[in-house]
């Protein structure tokens, strides 16, 4: 067993580079473009205020439309779960 166990400077230089707990609140990935429209000047909602269009794919689906985000849906992304988890490992 004495070969299983760090010596002090080993095991404290191992516990700074690591970490206790990591929370992590992710949900869906959603893309956001411009949606400025000059002619609507007058506020309307927040959505609209923001003159931006949400997605929840990239590029347009095979029927040739663009899935609109809904946020009352949150679809799953585990694709963006996945990538998000290899930025925290990376850095």
């Amino acid at each position: 067993m004495g070969g299983y166990f760090l010596d002090e400077e080993e095991r404290e230089k191992t516990e700074e580079e690591s970490f206790d707990f990591i929370g992590v609140n992710y949900y869906t990935s959603i893309y956001v473009t411009d949606d400025i429209d000059p002619s609507e000047t007058a506020l309307q909602d927040y959505k609209k205020d923001m003159s931006v269009k949400t997605t929840v794919s990239r590029n347009e689906t095979p029927t040739g439309e663009v899935q609109e985000y809904n946020p009352t849906l949150f679809p799953d992304d585990p694709i963006g779960m996945l990538k998000m988890l290899e930025y925290l490992k990376d850095h």
